[in-house]
This record gives C-alpha cells, structure tokens and sequence, in this order.
C-alpha cells in the first residue's frame, strides 16, 4: 500500500522477538529498499538470505540493486538463484536477460 516507514518499523519490532525470522528480515529489506536506501537494503537481504536461502524475491531484489551499482556479474549469480528457486517468475528471468545484456 505504500507505507514503506510503517512497514520498516513493523518488521524492527518484530525482529525484537524473532531476530532470526528469515521472512520478517525480507520484509524489512524490502521496506528499506522501496524508500530508496540501497546501500542500506543490501545486508538487510544479504541477512534474510542467510536464514532463507533460496528466498526467490530477495535473490531478485538484490540482485537488482547490485546491477544498480554496476555490480553486474553478482547480480547475475543473484538472478540465476532465484529463476531456480521460483523459474515461474517471468520478472526474474527478464531481470536476468538485462544484466547478461548489460555485460554484452
């Protein structure tokens, strides 16, 4: 819905009780990625990967911002991670496609 703040602070309270809740670290990931702090976002996905680690949307968005950064060919082992853990995501493998253009 957009409440990108509400959710951040949703899923840090959260994480209080359940530090190690694969899919909450996602979600905080994910909030902090969709306020625009990619820096930022990066361990936080890095973290939810741990505990979950073939975690489709989170290979998908890091990688995303790993190609943002130019950081091509770790955004490629990200995508090809995640179109083999969810291969019926058309997004991941069009994700995917950019990045191999990108290095030619």
């Amino acid at each position: 819905m957009g409440r990108h703040a509400e959710a951040e602070s949703a899923a840090r309270a959260l994480l209080t009780t359940l530090p190690q809740a694969g899919e909450t670290v996602f979600l905080l990931a994910y909030a902090i990625h969709q306020q625009g702090r990619l820096e930022e976002a990066i361990p936080q996905y890095e973290l939810a990967l741990r505990y979950t680690p073939m975690h489709p949307s989170a290979l998908n968005n890091l990688g995303t911002i790993l190609r943002q950064f130019g950081r091509t060919e770790e955004a490629l082992v990200r995508f090809r991670q995640a179109s083999v853990a969810d291969p019926g995501k058309p997004w991941i493998w069009s994700n995917y496609a950019s990045a191999l253009e990108d290095l030619g």
